[in-house]
């Protein structure tokens, strides 16, 4: 009886197609093989996904073509990769933005592929390759130097290619539901190793995958990545989520997978809804996945050896048990605002996570770490232009900084006092967890929302024209509409809660990852230089709070590229 295989491929190029239906046909005639392609199901009117599936599923062997790098075809071959079927590749590279894009992708250079314009092209490379016949499958030659994960992780996450809130959004959900997770951050890193998804597809149960709106730039090559680490996850047997932004025409193989949104409400109700159901199954899920990882054969001590990431945020978890750690790493802190400048790929990431994690171990500091996703630059740039003078634009950004540093501490110090147990809680932290939550819209949003959110209300408010030049009233102005009571509350308890001769410390990164080239870099630099001054101001405020000699030390440290 002859192997069975399915061909998948797109029909973006008629051409491809003809020749590939009479490749099939000439090679079913040759008694060698059956081959079946997405037209018969098509055809038979069962073209739905589970079809599609089972129809991988009950082949010996899956062929598809890369020309054009269709979606659905990347799913399949996805799928019949974890399915650990024997594959057969094509690509018709004469077509230049078909050929050009998967140049770009790159993901697929492992993989290989035959090259083809006619049919004969196809035949012959068919029975160059025997997939009906083979030795091995591709998927246990890349899996089988994998070694599992030392650190247990929850959920895969990868994000858009592009920094919008809905990527914030994403990661804001997940860290509320307390999931440990992996984070392939699109807009940092376009493309990371087939090896790297692999990897991390065995060392979690769940994957949540943002296909980006159609109508954003590099949407193509973005989306194509993740219809293959889709099609990965769902041939391994995860707990799977697909999600876009609207406009997003979704392929058929996994349109009952993915659900749309066209804003950031809408985004939070599917991840919420996705997240929820992940909680509940979480504890028998990471055991099934455990025993899966069990079952792999026992690897040499050679290829139990980790060389570490490539990217720093990926093993942040891991950093301080290999870091080498020298006498510049205690520097950083020294003074009351620091400065740490290197270019992409020195080790700032790096060391600012040996750091946080080295700091955190001695309980008199509390740390604080700033990473804003996305920084609010095009709604900053038009407050300080529309500003009257000088006087307003240096009074807007200490205000403005001291508003997101304060809120950010007092965000890190409610979530250090929810982790204790009811029974811990003093009555004065009793006091702070519903104060902080009494003002939650203030405190327990996100640092890139809370700024645009601040940038909003002071442009609404028209700031430019209160005061007409009298600095005392303008002053009085912004306080109000920066919760300046609120936060004279919130000083008094971190004199409370916060014991005497304690450091306080706040690591910001990622202040300068959304400039643009065209921004107007005066105004930005002058922000990060208003950020170095008020530094010294909040040292003074936190000094003394009301009546409290607190003797608490401040300081601030900056991680930048520019």
């Amino acid at each position: 009886m002859s192997e069975t295989g399915f061909f998948a491929y797109g029909s973006q190029y008629s051409s491809s197609g003809e020749c590939i239906e009479e490749a099939i046909e000439q090679i079913n005639k040759s008694g060698e093989a059956k081959i079946t392609s997405w037209t018969n199901l098509r055809n038979s009117g069962r073209f739905i996904i589970n079809e599609v599936l089972d129809e991988i599923d009950s082949s010996d062997f899956f062929c598809c073509d890369l020309t054009g790098l269709n979606d659905n075809v990347l799913f399949e071959l996805g799928y019949a990769l974890a399915r650990r079927k024997p594959i057969f590749i094509i690509n018709d590279v004469s077509y230049e933005d078909s050929y050009k894009k998967y140049r770009e992708l790159d993901l697929l250079s492992t993989l290989g592929y035959k090259k083809y314009t006619k049919t004969h092209g196809i035949v012959n490379g068919f029975f160059d390759e025997r997939p009906y016949d083979p030795i091995g499958n591709i998927w246990d030659d890349l899996t089988k130097t994998i070694t599992p994960e030392k650190d247990t992780k929850a959920i895969l996450v990868l994000t858009s290619q592009i920094e919008t809130n809905y990527n914030l959004e994403i990661l804001n959900q997940i860290d509320y539901f307390n999931l440990p997770k992996i984070v392939d951050d699109a807009s940092e890193n376009a493309n990371l190793p087939l090896s790297w998804y692999i990897q991390k597809l065995h060392s979690v149960p769940a994957v949540l995958i943002q296909f980006s709106s159609q109508t954003r730039m590099g949407h193509e090559i973005h989306n194509s990545k993740c219809a293959l680490v889709a099609g990965m996850a769902v041939g391994l047997g995860l707990k799977v989520q697909l999600l876009a932004e609207k406009p997003y025409s979704t392929p058929l193989d996994y349109r009952d997978l993915l659900k749309k949104f066209s804003n950031r409400q809408e985004c939070s109700v599917i991840v919420k809804e996705y997240l929820v159901d992940l909680q509940k199954e979480i504890a028998s899920l990471l055991i099934n996945e455990r025993e899966r990882i069990d079952t792999r054969k026992k690897l040499s001590e050679l290829q139990n050896l980790d060389f570490g990431e490539a990217i720093a945020e990926h093993e942040s978890n891991k950093l301080y048990q290999y870091y080498v750690d020298t006498s510049h790493t205690q520097q950083l802190i020294k003074n009351e605002y620091n400065i740490v400048v290197g270019r992409k790929g020195t080790g700032k990431t790096a060391t600012l996570y040996y750091l946080y994690e080295d700091l955190t171990r001695d309980r008199r500091n509390h740390v604080v770490l700033i990473k804003p996703i996305n920084f609010e630059v095009d709604g900053l740039i038009a407050l300080m232009e529309e500003s009257n003078n000088e006087f307003e634009k240096g009074f807007l950004i200490e205000t403005v900084w001291k508003f997101l540093i304060y809120s950010q501490i007092a965000k890190s110090l409610y979530d250090q006092i929810k982790e204790k147990p009811l029974f811990a809680l003093s009555e004065n932290e009793n006091k702070y967890i519903y104060f902080i939550e009494l003002n939650e819209t203030i405190f327990l949003t996100d640092f890139s929302t809370r700024l645009e959110e601040q940038i909003k209300k002071l442009r609404e408010n028209e700031i430019n024209k209160i005061g007409s030049g009298n600095n005392n009233e303008f002053r009085l102005k912004v306080a109000e509409i920066l919760h300046d009571g609120v936060f004279n509350e919130m000083k008094d308890f971190f004199g409370i809660l916060i014991p005497k001769n304690h450091k306080l410390i706040v690591l910001i990164d990622n202040l300068d990852k959304s400039w643009k080239k065209d921004a107007r870099l005066n105004i930005l630099s002058r922000y990060i230089l208003g950020l170095l001054g008020v530094s010294g101001r909040i040292f003074k405020e936190l000094s003394y709070i009301k009546s409290i000699q607190t003797s608490l030390s401040f300081h601030l440290t900056i991680f930048s590229t520019q």
